[in-house]
């Protein structure tokens, strides 16, 4: 096992860990270290985190392994929330955290009928394998799961915002289709109106639900909606109107460096009974931050969220650009995607902050992906299909430079690598209104340059 340290957030490397120390990480994680491990352990995820550095996981090439320091004063490696890279099946350091509250069991919750989909689906594909990414292990990974299946990662050009409950809508219908126990399917148990959650004689009829609950696994529910602000244990505490729900355990929130990235946000709880029984409480929730409390499009920072805003209107700009249609001989069909799971490239896995795909007019517009889960090499895959790998840049020092430079590597086998340069989306030369502008220029340019009518 080689598990790389790395300075924290920019993951520049710092050297390897001895092979002694990370044999006892790992046995820990396992259960199955005795007291000298457990010691080496202590010191060394206390060394680490007091030296501000995380590891690289060999399971998967970007699978990081991060350091808590608990109310105890016990330092404990972790997965990091939200994290762009899931550890591999099977590896140790993606199990849940020894220690965390008993009462969340999302882990082997949430299984689909037959074999769950892998990870690095091509664009789109989650409608039909509404599993991708793999069998869920957590509840990040399912709010992520259902937001993909119901298409609110996608936006076509040449639609308008649907409102939210429509797209909440959508969430239950591909709810719909995904089983969680038996013959109970997700929209069972979903509730997506809070008026509906906090109607008297909910929990009998969640204590009717638990008495024909088949199998053996515990009865839950799960709630999701709007959330207008997040606290460490609550949704919507300023926003009751909205559907205020209380946690029990930490909701975690997604940070990019230092900063926590605000709402709006959709979230899903889970709701279950306490171990011993108790009654039926929200005992875990996830958060996803979004564009807007109207455009559910998932993003992962606050410079996603300004540059997938401007790229909507990029898109709707060339899906009816008139002219670019009289090049075209038609309308070009245009969409803009934030994908949520891994691509499986040739060299290891990739995520893009956005794609954005046009489609020649009368072409096909789908490219499948293999039966390992990667697609076709090469840009272009196909010739009615043009797609632009779109990725919004957060840093500038060299270190993020050099590991970009890796990613964006495997990002070129997807399509056309097109940076954005977040830091200088206020400036007076290259705001963010002028980076939008170039890139629908370029684009325009290049598929009239493929596709002109003759």
């Amino acid at each position: 096992m080689t598990l790389e340290i790395v300075r924290k957030y920019t993951l520049e490397p710092a050297g390897p860990l001895s092979a002694i120390a990370a044999d006892a990480l790992r046995a820990v994680r396992l259960g199955e270290a005795d007291a000298a491990a457990r010691e080496i352990y202590r010191r060394t995820a206390g060394w680490l985190r007091e030296k501000d550095r995380w590891l690289l996981c060999d399971c998967r090439d970007g699978a990081v392994i991060a350091f808590r320091l608990h109310g105890s004063g016990a330092v404990s490696a972790v997965n990091l929330p939200e994290a762009d890279v899931p550890h591999a099946p099977g590896c140790p350091f993606g199990l849940r955290e020894a220690g965390e509250d008993p009462d969340v069991l999302v882990g082997d919750l949430f299984l689909p009928d037959g074999e769950p989909g892998k990870p690095g689906e091509g664009p789109g594909d989650g409608v039909e394998r509404p599993w991708t990414g793999g069998r869920p292990t957590g509840l990040a990974q399912v709010l992520k799961t259902l937001m993909q299946a119901a298409g609110l990662n996608r936006f076509d050009g040449a639609d308008d915002p649907a409102a939210p409950e429509d797209w909440l809508e959508a969430l239950r219908r591909v709810a719909g289709e995904m089983r969680v126990a038996g013959r109970v399917t997700m929209s069972d148990i979903l509730f997506t109106d809070p008026a509906k959650w906090a109607v008297e004689g909910t929990p009998e009829r969640l204590d009717e639900t638990a008495r024909a609950w088949p199998g053996r696994g515990r009865p839950f529910a799960l709630l999701s909606w709007l959330a207008h602000d997040v606290a460490t244990h609550g949704i919507n505490r300023n926003h009751p109107e909205a559907g205020r729900v209380e946690v029990r355990s930490r909701v975690p929130r997604p940070i990019v460096g230092r900063s926590r990235i605000d709402g709006a946000f959709l979230f899903l709880g889970l709701v279950a009974r306490g171990m011993d029984g108790g009654g039926w409480a929200c005992r875990a929730a996830a958060v996803q931050p979004i564009l807007s409390a109207t455009i559910p499009m998932p993003v992962d920072s606050g410079y996603e969220r300004r540059a997938l805003d401007k790229l909507r209107g990029a898109a709707a700009g060339l899906a009816r650009d008139a002219a670019l249609a009289g090049a075209l001989g038609g309308p070009a069909r245009v969409a803009l995607e934030k994908p949520l799971f891994p691509f499986v490239v040739r060299g290891g896995p990739c995520l893009p902050d956005a794609l954005l795909t046009v489609t020649r007019p009368g072409g096909r517009g789908r490219v499948s992906a293999g039966p390992d889960g990667s697609l076709p090499e090469g840009p272009f895959e196909d010739r009615d299909t043009a797609r632009y790998v779109i990725e919004v840049m957060g840093f500038a020092d060299d270190a993020y430079e050099r590991r970009k430079e890796n990613t964006h590597a495997r990002m070129r086998r997807i399509g056309r690598v097109i940076r954005m340069e977040g830091k200088q989306f206020d400036s007076s030369w290259n705001g963010l209104d002028t980076q939008t502008r170039r890139i629908a220029r370029r684009i325009g340019k290049d598929v009239v340059g493929r596709w002109k009518q003759a």
